[in-house]
């Protein structure tokens, strides 16, 4: 569980808490094959994917990079289903999928940035592309 750990003693962060809850899963997945009838374990299991879910689709909404590298770490697939024509304005749409997430950031879980941080490389990036701008203006004009 290291390897999703935000620092040393990390449990709580989603990344943790779903390969937690995966191993788990997967534990008592193995327990279903001998005992199909155990009803009362099969509730929580039910529960725990439920737990998983909601923190996937969180992870999702925040982290998307982070998403990406925790999904191809545990074996698991993207459940979104493909977005429709008017879905391209949802925050994850522009991200791209999971695997295009991994060819951009690399098999290693992304840095984490400030707020601060965060702000201040769009302020680059925008900077960046008004100064591009500008040139093919010059450009075309030339």
């Amino acid at each position: 569980m290291q390897e999703y750990a935000r620092a040393d003693g990390d449990v709580g962060s989603p990344e943790v808490q779903i390969a937690l809850l995966t191993d788990k899963i997967r534990d008592m997945s193995s327990h279903f094959m001998t005992h199909r009838k155990d009803y009362h374990s099969m509730r929580g299991l039910q529960g725990m994917l439920n737990q998983r879910r909601k923190l996937l689709a969180y992870l999702r909404r925040d982290n998307f990079p982070r998403y990406a590298f925790v999904l191809h770490k545990l074996g698991l697939k993207d459940t979104y289903a493909k977005q429709e024509r008017y879905d391209k304005y949802r925050v994850g749409s522009r991200l791209g999928t999971p695997a295009e997430a991994l060819k951009r950031y690399g098999n290693q879980p992304p840095k984490q940035l400030t707020p601060v941080q965060r702000r201040q490389q769009q302020k680059q990036q925008q900077k960046q592309q008004e100064q591009q701008r500008l040139q093919q203006q010059k450009m075309g004009v030339a």
